[in-house]
């Protein structure tokens, strides 16, 4: 090995912290692959449970996604069943803003008023 010497962390460049990262990664993998050696039955019985695990997790993660990403659309759009459009409107921080004009909105669509109308009297849309 070359001479290595101790240089503080502050001082150190992103090539030798990279350089630094990637000996202890290949440590690590040398160990590991050292215990795998030694414990084949061991591995043969975890291997399954670990992929199973790991598929489970990653099934969640996307469905958690999927979920996140269908309610900020549902937050961001109101879709018009009459003229078959959605319309992006903007944000309410208050409850009880947000409240009111669903309140308002509602009543302005039992009076037949659009709701392309009915967004952009009340200032709505974005």
């Amino acid at each position: 090995m070359e001479d290595e010497k101790m240089i503080p962390k502050e001082e150190q460049t992103f090539k030798d912290k990279w350089a630094d990262f990637k000996a202890w990664c290949g440590r690590k993998r040398d160990t590991f692959s050292v215990w795998c050696g030694e414990n084949k039955e061991l591995v043969m019985l975890a291997t399954p449970v670990i992929i199973g695990a790991g598929l489970d997790l990653i099934k969640t993660v996307i469905k958690s996604h999927a979920n996140d990403r269908e309610s900020e659309l549902h937050d961001d759009y109101i879709y018009d069943r009459s003229s078959g459009h959605y319309y992006k409107i903007k944000h309410i921080r208050s409850d009880r803003k947000r409240n009111k004009a669903w309140l308002e909105l509602d009543a302005r669509r039992n009076m037949g008023q659009s709701v392309g109308e009915a967004l952009q009297d009340m200032r709505l849309l974005k």
